[in-house]
């Protein structure tokens, strides 16, 4: 059995300590992406301030026939945060902590992942795979 683990410490850019996390972070869950209203009030409350959402093309506008356009956006944004955002660098892992709506507090860590351990297809012995993949596989009966 191959114990290598697939998640490993990362070189990690972070933003300059003037752009304030709260609208710097973006979370990108698969129940939300096609949910307009969503993504909306994600750009209302990360307005005026850099943020990882204007460096992504939520699912819910790819068939609004500006796709390429915003994609030209994202690249000149990653463009302008890489020189004058991303000011700062962490080698390791970044422990992250968020707040869901009913108070309960989420814990995360970011680091790196071996995508050459990942697959997404069932029935794979990969060392990496997604939770849900994983948690489906688990809840099927025998």
């Amino acid at each position: 059995m191959n114990t290598k683990s697939c998640f490993a410490p990362a070189h990690i850019l972070l933003p300059s300590e003037q752009i304030p996390l709260e609208k710097w972070g973006c979370i990108a869950c698969d129940q939300f992406t096609s949910d307009r209203d969503y993504w909306q009030k994600a750009e209302a409350a990360a307005a005026g301030s850099p943020s990882t959402l204007n460096m992504i093309l939520p699912e819910v506008y790819l068939e609004d026939g500006d796709a390429d356009a915003r994609i030209e956006k994202i690249h000149a944004t990653m463009d302008d945060y890489a020189r004058n955002v991303l000011t700062r660098a962490v080698d390791g892992f970044v422990y992250v902590e968020r707040t869901e709506q009913s108070g309960k507090v989420r814990q995360g860590l970011v680091g790196m992942v071996d995508l050459e351990a990942y697959s997404y297809r069932r029935g794979r012995n990969a060392r990496c795979a997604p939770a849900r993949a994983r948690w489906k596989a688990a809840s099927r009966p025998a």
